[in-house]
């Protein structure tokens, strides 16, 4: 069931990338652009054909070869190809961050989206943007092997949640 919310003019706080960090976003700001925000919960691939290469949980690290947690999953292709928003949502974050790279969060009211390794990011931060919407491009930023967009859901609490239950 889809909801519509009106977004206070308050400040709120989003948990941020990495996950120890977090931003508080002024709505105020962003008032003109903020009226309306349809709450739906992603259920799309961030790609166009999705060909995952790596799951959420713990593998061998593909850079340090030591066990670590893998806090989302990792979709192949070639840098330059669009990436999707995979909700209605607000972009929290756009910018670059050591290990991420090139990332995107989007705040879907229940949980988020992340989006790293981008070459490229078509938002701002403040932005509505809605499911399908081309948001960025697939890169080899960050720490990476090769090019693809790793891709997390978060709850409220900055929490990753394996996205493969959000996918359809």
């Amino acid at each position: 069931m889809k909801r519509l919310i009106l977004l206070s003019l308050a400040t709120i706080s989003i948990a941020a990338a990495p996950k120890k960090q977090s931003a508080a976003i002024d709505l105020r700001r962003f008032a003109p652009n903020l009226q309306r925000l349809e709450c739906v919960d992603p259920d799309i691939s961030p790609t166009k054909k999705p060909k995952m290469v790596s799951k959420f949980g713990f593998r061998s690290h593909p850079i340090f070869g030591i066990p670590k947690m893998h806090t989302g999953i990792d979709f192949d292709g070639k840098t330059g190809d669009t990436i999707f928003a995979t909700a209605p949502g607000v972009i929290v974050q756009s910018k670059y961050h050591n290990s991420y790279g090139n990332f995107i969060l989007i705040d879907h009211c229940s949980v988020s989206s992340f989006y790293a390794h981008l070459s490229k990011s078509f938002v701002h931060v403040g932005q509505l943007v809605t499911k399908h919407q081309a948001i960025g491009l697939m890169g080899t930023s960050g720490s990476v092997t090769g090019s693809h967009v790793h891709y997390e859901i978060r709850d409220k609490n900055n929490k990753q949640i394996n996205p493969i239950k959000y996918l359809k």
